[in-house]
């Protein structure tokens, strides 16, 4: 749980704050704090009745004080009782857009490098391959480090028991047919993650079109919704944070978790 926030030096000259009565402001300044709670909230309020509680007022004048700010979109309501403050995640994102930008390019250029040595080592001859494998990586960074390492493991697994296949095997005969079928068991690895490149790398692009720039975090949690969701909910998940003006990927896995029960 935060123990602290973010709060804008901004806020002094920002005409919306600044023309609030003072109750009003102290009001926004409480409920930043709340939504601070939680790390991984995207902003999402309490629920009216505990807020309530929490600072000692009415329900009735609590909710007048939130349909009064939703009116300068300090907070907005995106579904009955379910109050968000407005842009919270964004503002409270602990990197500034150029440092994000540097980090996530070390981030992906060591992970390639890494990823490339590896390669080489293990099948010698078939630079070309590997090259051709991440090229698409470079145009949209779409690869999940977790969902590789597992990929890498699948592949290791077939390797590692055609290999005994061929240890056993009595002939010539045998070992082509054991060559063919690690070869039918690359292959079908591959398509799988060429497959889910393309469609993690459309989820990339809807995000940053509808939503924001992208981070290595929500890159990984892109790639790991794309393992558990179908392709056209997350689509249609982000079109409904978007409609809701809640744009944060907390608030579309929530959609998705939702829609899954």
């Amino acid at each position: 749980m935060r123990t602290w926030i973010k709060l804008h030096i901004e806020i002094l000259e920002d005409p919306k704050m600044g023309r609030l009565p003072d109750r009003l402001f102290r009001r926004a300044i409480e409920l930043f704090l709340m939504a601070g709670k939680n790390d991984n909230n995207g902003g999402v309020l309490p629920p009216v009745e505990d807020i309530a509680w929490l600072l000692r007022v009415g329900e009735s004048d609590l909710l007048d004080d939130l349909q009064k700010l939703q009116e300068v979109n300090i907070v907005h309501e995106t579904e009955p009782g379910v109050w968000v403050v407005t842009h919270f995640a964004e503002r409270q994102d602990a990197d500034t857009t150029a440092e994000r930008v540097a980090k996530h390019r070390n981030s992906v250029a060591k992970h390639h490098k890494t990823s490339n040595d590896n390669e080489t080592k293990r099948y010698g001859s078939c630079n070309d391959d590997v090259t051709k494998r991440y090229n698409s990586c470079n145009e949209v960074e779409t690869k999940s480090y977790v969902e590789e390492d597992k990929d890498k493991e699948v592949e290791e697994e077939s390797e590692s028991e055609a290999e005994a296949e061929i240890a056993a095997g009595a002939g010539a005969t045998n070992n082509r047919h054991v060559s063919e079928q690690i070869t039918t068991q690359k292959t079908a690895v591959q398509d799988t993650e060429s497959e889910k490149q393309t469609q993690i790398g459309a989820v990339f692009r809807e995000y940053e079109s509808n939503i924001g720039p992208l981070t290595p975090i929500i890159a990984e949690k892109i790639g790991d919704l794309v393992d558990h969701y179908p392709r056209d909910w997350i689509s249609a998940a982000i079109r409904e944070a978007v409609a809701h003006e809640a744009r944060n990927l907390k608030y579309v896995e929530a959609i998705l978790k939702r829609w899954k029960r």
